[in-house]
Formats: structure tokens, C-alpha cells, sequence
């Protein structure tokens, strides 16, 4: 099956994708999605609640940093879903900030390089960019120096 430019598989069960990902219901049945991490805060719940089993809303703010707790809460839930072969989704307004940032820290957790993570999701998404201060609290939760890098895209 061709998968829909809103959303794109990423890595072992992992996509990424976009508001209109959280609503496509027929979309999310037919990629095996059990799992849905929304990272929006403007995307309320009663409005888009994504028809799956689970459900995870980090209403988070963009272009600010991720607060570790609910960092840590992805990270659990992602290599919980990953550990039960289950597909997840991880969705922003653009899938391409706080999402990705999201995504990046999945793929930190799981062993990959932050510069070939960015890399990687990049070019499966060109539109991801994530934002300095959203990147910079993963890369500060993982130990990784902040000041490497002026800019992404």
C-alpha cells in the first residue's frame, strides 16, 4: 500500500505525521496503527481524537522545549508499542517539529546517532525542521551538546 503524504513510516513501526494523519481513520486501519501520540497542544482531544486503541496527548507547545516527563512518557510508550511489534504514530500540526523531535528521541533510545536520526527522518519527510528549542531539550535529555549546529533544513 501506498502510504499517504501525511503520514510516513520512519523506523520499526515508528511513522510520523500531521493533523490530518490524527483524523484518517481509514488510513490508520489499514497501516496497523495502535498507538497515537499527539504532540499538539492546540489539537484538543474532542475535536481530534484519532479512532485507535491508544491514545497518548502531550499537549505540547511549539517551537518551546519538551518538558521530560512528558519526553519520558513517549519514550516509554514508543519502546513499549516497539517491544510489542504494535505501530505507532507520532503527530503534530506539521509533523515536522515537535513530532519529529519526538520521532529523533525515539531513534536516540533506540541506539541511532542524533545527526544520522535527523538525517534519516529528514529525508523521509522533507518538511521536518524541528525548531532549536524543541531540539535542544532532547539533545539535552540524552546528554548531547547544544550548541553544535545554528540551524536545520
Amino acid at each position: 500500500m501506498d502510504e499517504p503524504m501525511t503520514i510516513q513510516h520512519v523506523y520499526d513501526g515508528v511513522y510520523i505525521g500531521d493533523v490530518d494523519a490524527l483524523t484518517n481513520k481509514k488510513v490508520l486501519d489499514e497501516l496497523g496503527i495502535t498507538l497515537v501520540i499527539n504532540c499538539a497542544c492546540e489539537l484538543y482531544m474532542k475535536r481530534f481524537k484519532p479512532q485507535v486503541q491508544w491514545l497518548l496527548y502531550l499537549p505540547l507547545e511549539d517551537a518551546q522545549p519538551i518538558p521530560k516527563d512528558a519526553l519520558v512518557s513517549a519514550l516509554v510508550a514508543i519502546k513499549t508499542f516497539r517491544e510489542q511489534h504494535k505501530k505507532v504514530l507520532v503527530a503534530c500540526c506539521a509533523g515536522a517539529s515537535r513530532s519529529a523531535s519526538v520521532v529523533i528521541a525515539s531513534m536516540l533510545d533506540a541506539g541511532w546517532d542524533f545527526d544520522k536520526a535527523l538525517a534519516h527522518i529528514q529525508k523521509i519527510r522533507p518538511v521536518v525542521n524541528p525548531s532549536i528549542e524543541v531540539i535542544d531539550s532532547v539533545k539535552e535529555y540524552f546528554g548531547l551538546n547544544t550548541q553544535e549546529y545554528t540551524t536545520y533544513g
